[in-house]
């Protein structure tokens, strides 16, 4: 699950319970499109297709690329951004899902044994399936977006029970991972006042002993834990926040790059060059430039 902070904003879109979910497809993302996007959430379930080109899925705990031919699936509570690579000619289908709308009509979800996980599942999980790892999702989300685009006769039952078959294919790759993900959760939050603390003071120098006390860990075993947990590096993660904070900046401000690189918090400019060549394959004042 990805912490929300102030700056990351809830987008709903208006399903019903007729027919609990929209089909946007072939959107193709502009190249304006980029980091500085707000991160976002939604009030339903996001399944996405690159249908073409290549993009980035970017999490409050780092960036992932993305692909033509590869899946995402990613929960009502997670914190994200997608944009397209510089150049790249960037389609996506999306497929939004309301989980307890779709089995409530369907299937009481009381009545389910694991409605819980289900839920859970919609709410805190997302993943990234890479291209040709599950062709049977891939052929039912064309399926759905064929019947969805004919609107044939009672079309709509068709499509729930498409969806259906879709969440349980999910669910089986949720399970693989359900045990390691709720100690993540459990870690996460005792992780939680350690990302409070620094999505409140990326822009000072953040210690990382203070990180620690504030969790009731050892420097040690805080450090080890938070890299087990989140993916990254204590240091790694204050990094990446402050990169994106400084995308938003460069984007949205006039200020100078040596002020913007000391607004996030880099203690000189060239560390704050590194860094961000390093994430974003350009420098800021390249990325200010293509804008």
């Amino acid at each position: 699950m990805d912490y929300i902070d102030d700056s990351i904003v809830r987008y709903d879109f208006g399903i019903t319970d007729f027919l609990p979910i929209i089909v946007l497809k072939d959107f193709s993302w502009p190249q304006l499109c980029d980091a500085s996007i707000n991160m976002h959430y939604h009030n339903c379930i996001e399944i996405g297709v690159c249908e073409k080109g290549s993009g980035y899925l970017d999490f409050i705990e780092g960036s992932e690329s993305f692909v033509e031919g590869d899946i995402s699936f990613i929960g009502t509570k997670v914190a994200h951004v997608v944009y397209p690579a510089l150049n790249s000619d960037f389609v996506c289908s999306y497929y939004l899902i309301d989980v307890e709308k779709m089995l409530n009509n369907t299937i009481p979800i009381g009545q389910l044994d694991f409605s819980e996980d289900i839920l859970e599942m919609s709410q805190t999980y997302h993943t990234h399936i890479k291209r040709g790892r599950n062709e049977e999702i891939s052929s039912l989300l064309s399926m759905v977006a064929r019947k969805v685009n004919e609107k044939k006769t009672n079309y709509q039952f068709s499509v729930k029970g498409l969806i259906l078959d879709i969440m349980m294919e999910f669910f089986h790759e949720y399970e693989k991972v359900l045990s390691v993900e709720r100690q993540r959760l459990i870690g996460r939050k005792q992780l939680k006042p350690a990302f409070d603390y620094i999505h409140a003071n990326f822009a000072s120098d953040v210690k990382i002993m203070e990180l620690a006390l504030r969790c009731n860990l050892s420097y040690s075993y805080f450090g080890k834990q938070f890299k087990e947990i989140v993916g990254s590096s204590p240091i790694e993660y204050i990094t990446d926040y402050r990169l994106h904070k400084a995308i938003t900046m460069l984007t949205r401000m006039d200020a100078s790059i040596t002020a913007v690189s000391e607004n996030v918090g880099f203690q000189s400019i060239s560390s704050f060059n590194r860094a961000f060549k390093k994430k974003y394959h350009m420098s800021p004042r390249e990325w200010r430039k293509k804008d």
